[in-house]
C-alpha cells in the first residue's frame, strides 16, 4: 500500500503544472479506490513550538489528506499484524513542495491520530544530505512531542526515495 502511494508520487513528478494539487488528487483517488473515506484539508488542533522564542502553543492547522478505512467494524476481525502489513486503518499525508519537510507538517502528522503518516517533499536530485536533514527534523519533533510512533514514511519525489523513518 505505501509502495503504491510512493509510486504515484514518483510518476506525478513529470507533471509540470500544479504538482501539489494534482498529486493530492491522485493520492485521494487511489485511497478511495482502496476503500478509504478521504478528507482533504482535514482540520487539526496541534501543539507547536515557535522556533525563535521556543514558546509552545496550540494551533489550528490542516492536514493535506486524512484517510480512514471504511467499514472499521469489519476490521476488528483482522489481526493487527495483518492490518499493519497491508492496509492501515488511517493515513495522514502532508506534501511540502520544497526540499525539506516543514516542522509544522511533521507536528501535524505526528499529532493527527493516524496510525501511518507520509511526509512528502519534492526533494532535489543528488542531494543526499537532504535525506538526513529530513530524518533529523522528524526525530527532533518526535522527541519534542514525546510521541512513541513507528509508522512514519518520508517520500522524496526527485530521488525516487521511500524511507520508513520510524
Amino acid at each position: 500500500m505505501i509502495d503504491d502511494l510512493a509510486q504515484i508520487c514518483f510518476l506525478e513528478l513529470k507533471s509540470k503544472d500544479n504538482l501539489h494539487s494534482n498529486l493530492l488528487s491522485k493520492l485521494q483517488l487511489f485511497l478511495i479506490g482502496e476503500g478509504y473515506h478521504v478528507m482533504r484539508e482535514y482540520p487539526i488542533d496541534f501543539n507547536t513550538i515557535r522556533r525563535r522564542t521556543r514558546k509552545e502553543f496550540v494551533k489550528l492547522g490542516y492536514i493535506d489528506i486524512y484517510a480512514e478505512k471504511r467499514n472499521r467494524s469489519l476490521l476488528n476481525y483482522t489481526s493487527s499484524k495483518e492490518l499493519n502489513n497491508n492496509s492501515p486503518l488511517n493515513i495522514a499525508i502532508e506534501f511540502d513542495s520544497g526540499n525539506l519537510l516543514k516542522y509544522k507538517s511533521i507536528e501535524k502528522l505526528l499529532q493527527s491520530g493516524a496510525d501511518t503518516c507520509l511526509g512528502i517533499v519534492r526533494g532535489k536530485s543528488k542531494a543526499t544530505d537532504l535525506t538526513s536533514l529530513n530524518i533529523e527534523r522528524i526525530r527532533e519533533i518526535k522527541i519534542q512531542c514525546d510521541i512513541d510512533f513507528n509508522n512514519f514514511y518520508l517520500i522524496m519525489i526527485c530521488n525516487n526515495l521511500l524511507l520508513k523513518c520510524f
